[in-house]
């Protein structure tokens, strides 16, 4: 709702969400949907690319740690992603063209920065530490330190959110240099206005 709230671009792609989350349900058909994608096609481009077959996982709409990391993938592969949508499969239709011409919005490509950056900064790290096996579980007392530490994080970002693309830690502390995700987050978002 925040960003569909800012977007001012003309779209191709159907749907009440955001440029972001309709290219991420539609690049998701395109990949999985045999009569209205072009699986076969899809899976010919990431080999094509010596890419991993489960390089985007199934999406179903209602998991927020999936869309974050499916756009950070959109984002560390956009200039193939746009190659292929440009060139790739022709067995969707109208499907391919519209997802061509809205996935190399400069909003779209803000949007898809934005929440690649949640994944990285909060919902990965926040996974890691706590989706565990019983062995490594953290203990509830350490849980909740651990959580005002994000919580304070967070509220200190809010205060200058630019400054998220120059940082080099996520919100639990860990570093990010070497990160392609973060990278890529880093070089394909501009620092303007509208990012902020």
């Amino acid at each position: 709702q925040a960003l569909k709230s800012m977007e001012t671009d003309k779209k191709l792609l159907f749907g009440s969400d955001c440029m972001a989350g309709k290219i991420v349900l539609q690049i998701d058909k395109m990949r999985y949907k045999d009569r209205k994608g072009d699986p076969k096609g899809f899976i010919t481009f990431l080999d094509d690319h010596k890419l991993p077959r489960g390089l985007l996982p199934r999406y179903r709409g209602n998991r927020l740690h999936i869309l974050f990391h499916i756009c950070g993938q959109l984002v560390a592969h956009h200039h193939l992603f746009l190659g292929f949508l440009t060139t790739g499969t022709v067995s969707c239709g109208g499907l391919q063209t519209s997802l061509r011409s809205d996935f190399s919005q400069p909003t779209a490509i803000r949007e898809l920065c934005v929440l690649a950056l949640f994944g990285k900064l909060l919902t990965g790290p926040w996974m890691k530490m706590f989706y565990t096996s019983a062995m490594a579980q953290i203990d509830h007392v350490a849980g909740i330190s651990i959580i005002k530490i994000v919580v304070a994080a967070v509220r200190k970002a809010c205060q200058d959110p630019l400054q998220l693309l120059s940082h080099d830690e996520d919100f639990f502390g860990g570093k990010m240099q070497e990160d392609v995700i973060w990278r890529s987050v880093q070089d394909l978002c501009p620092r303007d206005t509208e990012t902020h």
